[in-house]
């Protein structure tokens, strides 16, 4: 047969039956597959071909085991930036069907990532600069996505406590440093100053006297160990100047 010869739609058609009779219930040898494929190397479809190819596969599902054997046979194999450039490019305003993000979710449960995962995506970011235009889009995402109160997965009915909400205030942050500075980042009790943790202590107990809460008069500046010792001695309900006289072995004004 001339290769030159150019085959009418016709022809086509009659070839591609008379194939289908011949081939039905067979399959191709792994020689003529072989073969096949190196015939079509370097072969390039037009851009009608690729049309055509993809109407046809539209609406086809591959089985599992189908899956399977196409991730297998990807294995190892690594994609070149051209062809990763393309995909990005092919799945650019595309949006996910519903129910996609909880079908990945399901099977993504239960995986655990390979090691060194974390160390190679901080080693792609590094030297990458997000522009102000993304940086206000995903601002802009994350407050309309922002789940908040009732709308959070953690919401339990509003059972954190008043007081807890108050000592994590701005008041409560101003007191406290206003309290540590009066002291000059000093313990009262040991005297200690450099790499220890400070504790801003109520002189009289936060809960039982609200209005003295943010009085600085009414605060005093111990180190972890003894402010965790103060309390082991006296308690943390009915707090007085007395005990903090005592406790420190002299006055305090």
């Amino acid at each position: 047969m001339n290769k030159d010869k150019h085959l009418t739609k016709e022809w086509k058609r009659k070839i591609g039956e008379a194939n289908k009779i011949a081939l039905k219930g067979r399959r191709l040898s792994l020689k003529t597959r072989e073969r096949m494929s190196e015939s079509k190397i370097g072969h390039k479809h037009s851009e009608k071909t690729k049309i055509k190819i993809g109407n046809s596969r539209k609406g086809i599902k591959h089985t599992n085991k189908a899956k399977k054997k196409i991730s297998i046979a990807r294995i190892g194999k690594k994609l070149s930036k051209k062809t990763k450039i393309k995909i990005g490019n092919a799945h650019r305003g595309m949006k996910r069907p519903k129910g996609t993000g909880k079908k990945i979710s399901k099977a993504l449960k239960g995986r655990k990532k390979p090691e060194g995962f974390g160390k190679k995506i901080s080693k792609i970011q590094i030297g990458r600069t997000v522009s102000l235009e993304i940086k206000n889009l995903m601002s802009k995402i994350m407050k309309k996505s922002a789940r908040r109160g009732k709308t959070h997965p953690f919401w339990k009915g509003g059972v954190t406590p008043i007081n807890l909400k108050i000592r994590k205030c701005r008041e409560t942050i101003i007191w406290k440093q206003s309290v540590l500075i009066r002291d000059d980042y000093t313990c009262q009790k040991c005297s200690k100053k450099e790499n220890i943790e400070l504790h801003p202590h109520h002189i009289k107990n936060f809960s039982d006297y609200p209005e003295l809460r943010f009085a600085i008069d009414n605060g005093i500046t111990f180190c972890k160990k003894c402010h965790n010792t103060f309390h082991k001695i006296y308690g943390y309900r009915n707090n007085t100047m007395e005990q903090v006289k005592n406790f420190i072995g002299g006055k305090y004004d």
